[in-house]
């Protein structure tokens, strides 16, 4: 390349790393940079690429590991004189580009967004605050209104054809089809090419939100607070403490107390619910303590906009309702039980309890809502409900009687709407209107 003209364009050339952890990859690193210094070659125009990372992929520590030796070989061979140059990293996507960004690679290259056409399933931005937070979702189940509230050029574009899309998904991929509706024949391959543009432009957006951080010197902090909100599991943590060499101190264990039976706790005699609350809300209990924190109540909650009209009551497996202000009561947070369906005696006390507070403080509400997906909770309130005569048990028809249904699109949806329409006003209408459009 160093022959070219000067009038001839000078492509970038990039060098490949390589390393299977920090040691490996700096040794390397610091190998190609001494050649490069004996050979002084008058071609400048060079990046590097670190390889080898798309095998360790699910290490996200190990993958912070590599390209934090390959940089900090870079940053420190002959005062950093090749500092400058650009860093790319090959096969890179998703949940750990925050963190490679902050480490210093420039470029990403993945196929994750065409695996999405491939296997139909859209991506949808899970917040706006952590735009790489995004949950996939089948075609089947999106809406038009998913489309518009997305609004980049795939979804501006074929808003339309949805309906289309979503019966041409079972059809033969070889084959043209006629679709009501639609003035021309379909392919298949149309409908991988939306979801995978789609895909293309989140990954873009992610870009555009890391580039904005970096320009106002919040990428450190974003990194972190990315990292708390989506991986419980910790690897992502692991990862950002790899690329800072910063210690994140682990959350404290909760302490459990096996001396804890179903009569250590009870709701008082003397206790009323707030008069501010119009809406009762049944929900089942969480290994988290106190239940707020939990993952699952921390989406119920800011799903129904942390209305303070509604009164949260936690369905217990070992204690029966549990309302909101008695979360934090020593023996709520110390004891750990889930009900099963094979529990019958247990679930008879947990619906009697239920059936108790129903008919003591089921006036006080204008209106009574469980949501529960999983088997031996909906059970409890279905007879509950079944036995005090009032009650919406939500969502109405989940596929299945488990906890993955809890947080499904759809279902969360159906409460909200229901909900909803019992609190219509202008406060509430315009909390729903920035939860769905921002």
């Amino acid at each position: 390349m160093s022959n070219r003209k000067k009038t001839e364009p000078k492509p970038l050339a990039y060098l490949a790393i390589h390393g299977v952890d920090y040691e490996t990859s700096r040794k390397y690193t610091e190998r190609l940079l001494k050649r490069l210094d004996r050979e002084k070659s008058k071609y400048n125009n060079f990046g590097f690429a670190i390889g080898s990372l798309v095998p360790r992929r699910a290490n996200r520590a190990l993958v912070a590991n590599i390209v934090k030796a390959a940089k900090d070989a870079i940053y420190e061979h002959n005062n950093g004189f090749y500092s400058n140059k650009p860093i790319h990293a090959f096969g890179m996507s998703g949940d750990i580009v925050p963190t490679l960004a902050f480490l210093g690679v420039d470029t990403f290259d993945s196929n994750s967004f065409v695996q999405h056409g491939k296997n139909l399933r859209y991506l949808s931005a899970h917040s706006r605050k952590f735009s790489a937070i995004r949950e996939s979702i089948n075609l089947l189940e999106i809406t038009k209104r998913d489309l518009l509230n997305c609004g980049c050029r795939a979804c501006e574009k074929y808003t339309r054809f949805l309906e289309a899309f979503k019966k041409l998904s079972g059809m033969k991929a070889q084959n043209s089809h006629k679709i009501k509706g639609i003035g021309r024949k379909l392919i298949k391959s149309e409908v991988y090419a939306f979801l995978a543009l789609h895909a293309l432009e989140m990954e873009f957006r992610e870009f555009d939100l890391i580039r904005k951080k970096i320009s106002k010197n919040k990428l450190r902090r974003y990194v972190l607070e990315y990292a708390t909100k989506t991986n419980s599991q910790g690897a992502l943590i692991r990862a950002y403490e790899a690329a800072t060499g910063e210690i994140i101190e682990k959350p404290k264990v909760r302490k459990v107390s096996i001396s804890l039976t179903r009569d250590s706790f009870a709701i008082p005699d003397t206790y009323e619910p707030p008069k501010t609350k119009e809406i009762l809300l049944f929900i089942p209990c969480t290994k988290d303590k106190p239940y707020k924190n939990s993952r699952s109540h921390e989406a119920i909650r800011s799903a129904l906009h942390k209305d303070q009209r509604i009164h949260i009551v936690t369905i217990s497996g070992l204690y029966g309702p549990v309302p909101e202000e008695f979360e934090e009561e020593s023996e709520i947070l110390k004891y750990d039980y889930m009900l099963s369906p094979q529990a019958t005696e247990q679930a008879d006390f947990v619906e009697k309890r239920l059936i108790q507070y129903l008919k003591r403080y089921g006036n006080s509400y204008r209106k009574i809502f469980a949501y529960v997906t999983v088997r031996a909770y909906r059970e409890v309130a279905r007879k509950a409900f079944k036995k005090y005569g009032k009650g919406i048990l939500l969502p109405q028809k989940p596929k299945e009687r488990t906890s993955k249904e809890f947080l499904k699109r759809q279902n969360i949806k159906e409460m909200q709407e229901e909900i909803g329409t019992h609190l219509i006003d202008a406060t509430f209408l315009r909390k729903q209107l920035e939860f769905e459009f921002g």
